[in-house]
């Protein structure tokens, strides 16, 4: 019956959505998971947090049939938080690069993380400051962590003044 009223293509297209969305909320699941384990909490306590969690999102996804403008927010922002978090455990080069891709796929996902990202980097940086590194270590976590996000924010911003005329998200 949905083939002759929408036509083969847009079911096709609808079901490549939900599997899509539903693969990225299995790895947020996993993500989250991971990061409760990494704060110390109990592997009971954390299956069950995240088997609610997925008891909760996963008939979401069905009723929408992962069309929902939000259906990739669970794992754009997971996926950052994990990075985030991982990045204040192991402060390392790789890891920053990786949370600075994560923040400018957050910041290409929605405007208004143009301002989130780079204040939680800068944040988090400050926290490794206080914890004793030396200058050269945290200017270079500074410029390799923050540059990507807000030359992605800039180039949104510019691309709206160029069709616009006003520099912003």
């Amino acid at each position: 019956m949905l083939l002759k009223i929408f036509g083969a293509e847009f079911v096709r297209s609808h079901y490549l959505m939900l599997v899509s969305v539903i693969i990225l909320d299995m790895i947020s699941f996993i993500l989250i998971f991971y990061v409760l384990i990494l704060t110390k909490i109990s592997y009971l306590k954390t299956s069950l947090i995240v088997l609610m969690y997925s008891f909760y999102q996963i008939p979401i996804e069905f009723w929408k049939l992962g069309t929902h403008y939000d259906s990739f927010n669970l794992f754009f922002n997971t996926l950052f938080i994990s990075l985030v978090i991982l990045f204040l455990k192991r402060p390392k080069i790789k890891i920053g690069i990786l949370m600075s891709n994560s923040g400018s796929l957050l910041i290409l996902y929605g405007s208004a993380f143009i301002i989130v990202v780079p204040i939680t980097i800068a944040f988090v940086i400050f926290l490794l400051s206080v914890s004793n590194y030396n200058i050269n270590k945290i200017l270079k976590l500074s410029l390799v962590c923050l540059f990507l996000p807000i030359m992605t924010g800039m180039g949104i911003c510019s691309k709206n003044y160029i069709t616009r005329d006003v520099f912003a998200p």
